[in-house]
């Protein structure tokens, strides 16, 4: 009992906070932007490479927020979703697109394989696993099938884990580490994000360990529309 009110108090509190630092990203945004494009006077050379440092880490300062009110919405089971029939190819293809990555597909499925659920979640959910996963994979690959004719299952190979790394995948803020040179961007909460995201829309999501150091990360979307927001935990 006491650790269910630890627990939504530590999510309520996620929240308020996430909410009000939120309120005034607007106006600093904006009059960043102002600068930016020379609207407030011409900068210096000096001047606008501040500017762009502001500009990039404000930018990170939000995915972070919008990450962490993700966080507080999926544990109290608020999340907001949809269910619409649509083609999952479409969605896959412009998700790569925007990332800009050379992704090596393979399509196991119909060609017009149908899916009744939220797509811009779904597409959330890959976005944030591959803009993850690049950063310690260096040839990133995706294999989509039909599971039963009620799921779709997405695998997508992994190499280079340790066992620490298969057990802590999840966790929130766990990176999984390969050179000290390369930094992840992220916030540390997309792979705790997307599956929390893949649970709420009735599917789930694992890694699947092999001989390691490879191994698999596998998540199932169901094709049928949920009858109910399923509660997920991620922290």
């Amino acid at each position: 009992m006491r650790r269910k009110m630890a627990e939504d108090n530590m999510v309520g509190f996620i929240s308020l906070v996430s909410h009000e630092l939120r309120s005034p990203m607007t106006p600093i945004k904006v009059q960043l932007q102002l600068l930016e494009k020379g609207y407030l006077g011409k900068l210096t050379d000096k001047q606008r490479i501040g500017v762009d440092i502001l500009v990039r880490n404000i930018d990170r300062l939000d995915l972070l927020l919008v990450d962490f009110l993700d966080v507080s919405r999926i544990e109290a089971s608020r999340l907001v979703v949809t269910n619409e029939e649509f083609d999952i190819k479409p969605i896959v293809e412009e998700v790569f697109k925007k990332l800009g990555d050379d992704v090596k597909v393979i399509w196991s499925i119909r060609e017009a394989s149908k899916m009744k659920n939220d797509p811009a979640r779904v597409g959330q959910i890959i976005r944030k696993i591959f803009g993850c996963i690049r950063y310690f994979i260096e040839k990133v690959s995706i294999e989509i099938t039909e599971s039963s004719g009620k799921e779709i299952m997405f695998s997508i190979p992994l190499s280079g884990l340790t066992e620490q790394d298969c057990i802590d995948f999840f966790k929130p803020f766990y990176f999984v580490r390969r050179s000290a040179d390369k930094k992840f961007p992220g916030s540390g909460l997309e792979l705790s994000i997307s599956k929390g995201i893949a649970e709420t829309l009735g599917g789930k999501m694992w890694v699947e360990k092999a001989t390691l150091p490879d191994a698999t990360l596998r998540f199932l979307i169901p094709v049928v529309p949920m009858k109910k927001v399923i509660p997920a935990h991620i922290i």
